[in-house]
């Protein structure tokens, strides 16, 4: 008599569930945020994922990320707030997409004490989730942690970091950006959706970009830059000539996968 057990495969699998907090976080990782049929898809059945899982937090931090990805910055900044009420474990990515998150919603305190608990773990950190830090490090003008940072990045990457900062430093400008982020989120309040920096390293000497992705594009670039100008004028400082700030329409962001978590 042959038993069922006998054509069981021991590497056999149960199929993942489609509301299993991996397979909605994939869907969230490779979403473009343009599309707004697959965001409204997604927010559907992590609405089913939360009533079924109320306890797993991670669910939620996905939840609010899509209300970002919508614009909708108040109904994201009241998730913010439960988020954090509600605590709990949670998976280092998602947590990771939630300081992002924080950040944008200029919620920098709460964002401080996430980065906290990542801090002392650095050294078993992938060099490539360092992405959300750097932001952060940077939304906060936090040279030392920046610095911290880019002493685990490759070569190459350190010594691009290292000569911005160095040269804010001894020109006596890194106070002048300090300011700034205080301008630039106090201008983009209601409005941002993300925020995150980039270098670009081809020309004569590295230049900071930061990136400013809002809800709605009004010649907000413009009103901005006019802004950081008229604080360097009134204090008789010269414009940084290795920032650039660009201010683009949060349909334009890249997918998470590539822009904050890369693989």
């Amino acid at each position: 008599m042959v038993n069922d057990s006998d054509f069981q495969n021991e590497d056999y699998e149960e199929p993942l569930s489609p509301l299993d907090i991996e397979v909605l976080w994939n869907r969230l990782k490779s979403l473009e945020y343009n599309n707004m049929v697959g965001i409204i898809q997604l927010e559907q059945d992590l609405y089913s994922a939360i009533k079924q899982f109320p306890l797993i937090n991670d669910y939620s931090i996905l939840m609010l990320h899509l209300q970002l990805m919508k614009g909708q910055i108040e109904r994201a900044n009241v998730m913010a707030y439960k988020i954090w009420e509600k605590g709990g474990d949670i998976r280092t990515e998602p947590y990771l997409l939630y300081l992002q998150d924080l950040v944008a919603l200029n919620l920098r305190e709460m964002a401080s004490e996430i980065c906290e608990s990542f801090i002392s773990e650095l050294d078993d950190l992938p060099e490539e989730l360092f992405v959300p830090l750097f932001n952060f490090a940077f939304a906060q003008a936090d040279a030392d942690l920046i610095l911290s940072l880019a002493a685990r990045m490759r070569e190459d990457v350190f010594e691009v970091i290292q000569n911005i900062i160095q040269s804010y430093q001894e020109s006596g400008a890194w106070d002048i950006f300090a300011d700034f982020q205080d301008i630039i989120f106090t201008k983009t309040s209601h409005q941002l959706c993300d925020y995150n920096i980039e270098f670009n390293a081809a020309g004569e000497y590295p230049v900071l970009i930061i990136n400013l992705y809002v809800s709605t594009l009004k010649n907000q670039e413009n009103d901005i830059i006019i802004a950081l100008q008229q604080y360097c004028a009134e204090n008789m400082l010269a414009f940084p000539n290795n920032l650039e700030v660009k201010v683009l329409a949060i349909q334009s962001h890249l997918p998470v996968e590539r822009s904050l978590l890369p693989v």
